[in-house]
């Protein structure tokens, strides 16, 4: 499950720490996270979004064609970028603030475009952290 925190602060829910940006919640940890009324709460206020990436079809994983159309795949979700098309990937590693998590995106990843996005956005979290 991925959930996109909203607000500029970091927050605990279920054991699990949420971070602004997006994050990615194990699926171990899914059921406990949903079912929490402060999770829900925060989700209702829009503090928290769920976001639900349509699974891409091979052909669209496989290119590196620069579109935003919908993915023409299944109702599946994915939180996997080497799932998403390369738009939806791109979107989620604008929104991802934990350097950790963007490294481990890079691992087996080959379409260009989102390397690039990863690359632009490591070097934009550096960047922060060393105020400039």
């Amino acid at each position: 499950m991925l959930v996109e925190r909203t607000k500029a602060s970091v927050t605990k829910i279920a054991g699990i720490f949420f971070y602004p940006g997006m994050n990615k919640i194990k699926p171990q940890d899914e059921k406990a996270v949903n079912e929490s009324p402060v999770f829900q709460s925060q989700v209702a206020a829009g503090l928290m979004k769920i976001v639900e990436i349509k699974k891409a079809a091979e052909a669209e994983i496989a290119s590196d064609k620069e579109t935003d159309e919908d993915p023409k795949a299944n109702d599946e979700t994915t939180t996997d970028i080497g799932e998403m098309t390369a738009a939806d990937a791109r979107k989620v590693i604008r929104k991802t603030l934990i350097l950790s998590d963007l490294k481990a995106m890079k691992s087996g990843e080959k379409r260009g475009s989102v390397l690039d996005a990863i690359d632009k956005q490591i070097q934009k979290l550096k960047e922060a952290g060393e105020g400039k």
